[in-house]
């Protein structure tokens, strides 16, 4: 109940020799109840949001303080549900410490929170790029950082071998070969709050080239021969012979 009062009154009494009398006195004392302060939970974020503590609690304080072990900012670091900005490229766990100051004579009080920042996903699907019908295509020269896993998708109907990795193979389906191109997608998903990023890269499907150089026949020596060969997707042709003879 003194506690709770916040004081109480203290006398003394002093019983006099022979006829005297008994004297009295009083003090009053009073009590002061220590600062009592909590940070918050532990938290995480994304590296482009602010925080606002706003869990955290403080009594019996004169004020309060708080200070990080990052590079970021306090809005107003003497609020007890004060908001933190991170600093540039801060990332990791980061200290968050709450210091509430008693009024004389308690001692002051301390909490800490782990706040956990997430720089967000960068993510390059790869330049451009051309490959034969017929072949598979590897995209080796995809980036990706700070993400938590990826996803391959294409625009098409051909398949990665594993469209969580990010070296993926890429097998073009028929529909994609007689279409010529596809767009291969790649989805990197962030931390914590960040945000996804995409980014796509265009795949070329050249047409192999065909050839029919006509049915064997037979001429006379005093003769010429006109040939009827076909070719497909072709940028040129060259006819060779295996003798001495030319062709116009």
């Amino acid at each position: 109940n003194d506690i709770l009062d916040g004081y109480v009154n203290l006398t003394l009494y002093v019983y006099s020799n022979g006829s005297c009398l008994d004297v009295i006195d009083n003090m009053i004392l009073f009590i002061t109840p220590p600062a009592d302060v909590y940070a918050g939970d532990d938290a995480a974020i994304c590296s482009t949001d602010t925080y606002t503590i706003t869990d955290a609690t403080a009594a019996n304080y004169d004020h309060v303080e708080w200070v990080t072990s990052g590079s970021g900012s306090f809005n107003n670091p003497n609020l007890v549900n004060a908001t933190y900005t991170p600093g540039s490229g801060e990332s990791g766990a980061i200290t968050l410490t709450i210091t509430a100051h008693s009024n004389s004579p308690c001692p002051d009080s301390t909490d800490q929170m782990i706040l956990t920042v997430s720089q967000p996903p960068q993510v390059f699907a790869g330049d451009d790029d051309e490959i034969c019908e017929g072949s598979d295509y590897k995209l080796s020269s995809a980036t990706a950082s700070d993400y938590s896993s990826l996803q391959w998708t294409t625009s098409g109907t051909g398949t990665f071998d594993n469209s969580g990795l990010l070296a993926a193979t890429y097998t073009p389906s028929p529909t994609d070969i007689i279409d010529g191109y596809v767009t291969l997608t790649l989805l990197a998903y962030g931390n914590s709050t960040c945000a996804d990023s995409t980014d796509s890269m265009y795949l070329s499907i050249t047409h192999a080239a065909s050839v029919d150089a006509g049915d064997d026949a037979e001429i006379c020596e005093t003769g010429t021969y006109t040939l009827n060969g076909s070719a497909a997707n072709h940028t040129s042709v060259l006819w060779s012979s295996s003798g001495d003879g030319s062709f116009d």
